[in-house]
């Protein structure tokens, strides 16, 4: 037996602001599960390399102090936009190298085009909506009076 959500199975497109479309992977549990896992390991790696830096009399410029939860937080955010658009993006449209020629769409300008907080930010809430709603139409069951997450019919006879 199979079982289907209504996910897409097949690559699709995504339309972002400023005429930018993006070609993605489906988004699955995995994807979204390992983005947020390797984003959480490159902030933990980049606030341990800027602890190295500082201890030894260095400065670190350009990022956030990340012993502030709320910067943390946003910088975590800005990560896991990054890593899906690593994981999920084949391809796209609209997005031009500083000559005005298209871009590639390679490692390096993905993590360009996601420092564009507004692309990002769109990018995220758009890639993810459909896997959200189902995890969300998941959470709706009322809870059942014996505390498991959700009521359901019974289908086991009394013991």
């Amino acid at each position: 037996m199979s079982v289907r959500l209504g996910l897409a199975v097949e690559p699709y497109w995504l339309e972002l602001a400023h005429g930018v479309r993006v070609h993605v992977r489906p988004l699955t549990a995995v994807i979204y599960q390992a983005a947020r896992y390797k984003a959480s390991d490159r902030l933990r790696r980049i606030k341990v390399e800027q602890q190295e830096i500082t201890a030894l009399g260095g400065a670190v410029s350009g990022l956030p102090d990340l012993d502030d939860l709320v910067a943390a937080g946003a910088m975590l955010q800005t990560l896991i936009a990054r890593e899906l658009a690593h994981l999920g993006m084949i391809d796209w449209e609209g997005v031009v190298a500083a000559d005005d020629d298209p871009a590639p769409c390679t490692y390096a300008t993905r993590e360009d085009l996601m420092m564009l907080p507004g692309i990002a930010d769109e990018f995220v809430e758009t890639y993810s909506a459909p896997l959200i709603a189902l995890f969300a139409e998941g959470k709706s069951l009322p809870p059942s009076l014996n505390g498991n997450s959700g009521e359901a019919r019974t289908i086991a006879g009394t013991a």
